[in-house]
């Protein structure tokens, strides 16, 4: 059911890692510009970095990334849903009492609900800031992603001898998961109840990062990087009109399709956006694209841009889409 949507991924979706909060409306995590002091020597650090440099996990605040923090529920259903490309439902109404509308998760939580990710279980509330159980999130992230084939680890079930008493779904996913290399154990172990730290998060992000990347369907188009110095007065101006406004904006005149996508106005030149792939599925054109953030520790003069990139395929009457959000 989700393998469209699997395909549409780009990997710098950017998926929130925020702080463990206080049921705010507000991301709790800020806009991280400072090197993360407290993974200096983490083991962790490489994919943590990875993840920061692709826009997909962001640190808690003070220039902290609190690896060893537990990751909650809520945290972990965001980026289950912006690592596998899957768009947001527009909803006004909430399920649960613990997640009020104007909660920043109440969409990812809505989204997920609606895609049978998640369950509405009996007691009305969803828990947001708990921790997440290691079987749970194996279980929500096999749902998520059941058309990925296995082969990382072979079909065989999972060597783990502490899962004998979950649940049947539960049990499938882990081996999903595991034969999938996103989730692994430990000394023949899984600990299915035991949380998961934000560090493990990162790593987890990281494996299905490169998991889904190998998994990317449909056609490649060929596209063309346009050049408004050379470009029609007719291209120059409608790119002129529509780059400060983030998304994706397309137009088709002379016989080819130009897409161009923006991040909007951003405070410096530390930011960026590079068009990377162009596919052609059976119904639609999925776009995707890289995102620069700026790097952690480094100064930058604070001028307004707008990055964007802008290309050309050939003429297509298909709807075009982004592959992930922008940020």
């Amino acid at each position: 059911m989700l393998k469209s949507k699997i395909v549409a991924l780009i990997a710098t979706g950017a998926v929130v890692l925020g702080a463990i909060g206080t049921g705010s409306a507000t991301m709790p995590f800020d806009d991280t510009a400072r090197v993360f002091v407290d993974i200096e020597n983490h083991w962790a650090k490489p994919d943590i970095m990875r993840m920061y440099q692709a826009g997909i996990v962001k640190g808690v605040g003070e220039g902290k990334f609190a690896p060893e923090q537990a990751a909650t529920r809520e945290q972990v259903v965001t980026l289950i849903l912006r690592s596998t490309g899957q768009s947001l439902d527009k909803t006004s109404t909430a399920t649960f009492a613990d997640v009020p509308v104007d909660r920043w998760s109440h969409p990812f939580i809505e989204t997920a609900l609606n895609r049978s990710i998640i369950a509405k279980g009996s007691t009305g509330k969803f828990e947001p800031e708990w921790p997440v159980r290691r079987a749970e999130a194996a279980l929500w992230i096999s749902r998520a992603v059941p058309a990925l084939n296995t082969g990382v680890a072979g079909g065989n079930p999972a060597p783990f001898s502490d899962i004998g008493k979950l649940s049947s779904e539960e049990q499938s996913a882990i081996s999903h998961v595991y034969h999938l290399g996103i989730m692994m154990g430990n000394s023949g172990l899984f600990r299915p109840d035991d949380s998961l730290t934000r560090a493990e998060m990162a790593t987890l992000i990281a494996r299905l990062f490169d998991r889904l990347q190998s998994h990317l369907g449909g056609q490649e188009m060929t596209f063309h990087k346009v050049d408004l110095s050379k470009a029609s007065d007719e291209l120059k101006n409608w790119a002129g009109s529509v780059k400060g406004t983030p998304g994706l904006h397309t137009k088709t005149t002379g016989g080819k399709t130009y897409i161009l996508v923006s991040r909007g106005e951003k405070p410096n030149a530390g930011y960026g956006l590079t068009i990377t792939k162009v596919i052609e599925e059976k119904n639609r054109v999925v776009v995707k694209f890289e995102q620069r953030n700026p790097e952690p520790g480094k100064m930058y003069a604070q001028v307004i841009t707008t990055p964007f990139d802008l290309v050309e395929i050939a003429k297509t009457d298909k709807r075009i889409e982004l592959g992930n959000d922008l940020n």
